[in-house]
């Protein structure tokens, strides 16, 4: 990976693909983020699927982990009896029933985002089985259709017409109306008066923007975080540097849990804030 960054010569090169012009214009990024995970399965991780998004290698399947997505590393795999977990982008609220079964019932909150209102029907489903399997009162599972990002605003939610699985955010025009408004929240502003044990964020390239309006929650509580950094070339760099700025202790991992350039995870967390580190 380095000799094939490092010897990239931008301007005269024929790029194959979209990743693999933007990972060699930000190579010094990709190389500072490479030095900063902490053990050799994040590095070969990092590595390879860097290398498979370029076009220039095949994918390591001795580096899957897969079916642990968001829960791979100790600290993330065991529930603290106070841990409150934010799950952004909780879909139909697999990772949420995951979370709740890892730590075997054992938490405070759970508070689970999704913007999309067919998913979010189906998330109300499985969090009233949830509730009566673990006998969970009312107030620990908090279900919000809404979306997250930088700031709190009202965004047009429009999906994917060809699955129907996924949706984007645009911004409303000022006297723009639609059935399709959904609400916006910043978690530093949801969570001013919480605070957060771990957030867990797969929300389609949003990541980055909710990083953004995450800051004052990750200084103040520094929660366990697990973001998807697939979705754009760009989070496979961004997303661990802004983390690091936001809190130099954090410690930082990569792992991949699909045999296809998927549910690449980023893990994150300082060891003071963490009692199985």
């Amino acid at each position: 990976m380095l000799e094939k960054l490092q010897n990239s010569q931008i301007e005269d090169m024929q790029f194959g693909t979209l990743d693999e012009y933007i990972f060699c214009k930000n190579a010094d990024k990709i190389l500072v983020v490479y030095d900063m995970l902490e053990d050799d399965i994040s590095k070969a991780t990092y590595a390879n699927m860097l290398l498979v998004r370029m076009g220039k290698a095949q994918m390591d399947t001795e580096l899957v982990k897969k079916g642990k997505a968001y829960f791979a590393l100790p600290p993330f795999h065991q529930n603290l009896i106070m841990d409150v977990f934010v799950d952004c982008g909780a879909y139909v609220g697999d990772t949420l029933e995951k979370y709740i079964n890892n730590g075997e019932g054992g938490f405070h909150k759970i508070f689970a985002f999704e913007p999309d209102c067919d998913l979010f029907r189906a998330l109300q489903v499985r969090t009233e089985r949830l509730r009566k399997e673990w006998n969970l009162s009312e107030d620990r599972l908090v279900l919000v259709n809404a979306g997250v990002g930088e700031a709190n605003c009202e965004l047009s939610f429009h999906k994917d017409a060809a699955t129907g699985l996924t949706g984007t955010f645009q911004n409303l025009a000022s006297n723009e109306s639609s059935e399709n408004n959904l609400q916006v929240f910043s978690l530093d502003s949801y969570f001013s008066k919480q605070s957060v044990s771990f957030i867990k964020a797969d929300i389609e390239g949003y990541e980055y923007p909710m990083l953004l309006g995450a800051e004052k929650v990750i200084k103040r509580d520094k929660p366990r975080i697990a973001l998807s950094i697939y979705h754009n070339a760009v989070d496979m760099f961004r997303l661990a540097l802004k983390i690091k700025e936001m809190n130099g202790n954090y410690k930082l991992a990569v792992r991949q849990h699909q045999y296809v350039p998927q549910d690449t995870v980023l893990y994150a967390y300082d060891e003071s804030n963490c009692a199985m580190c």
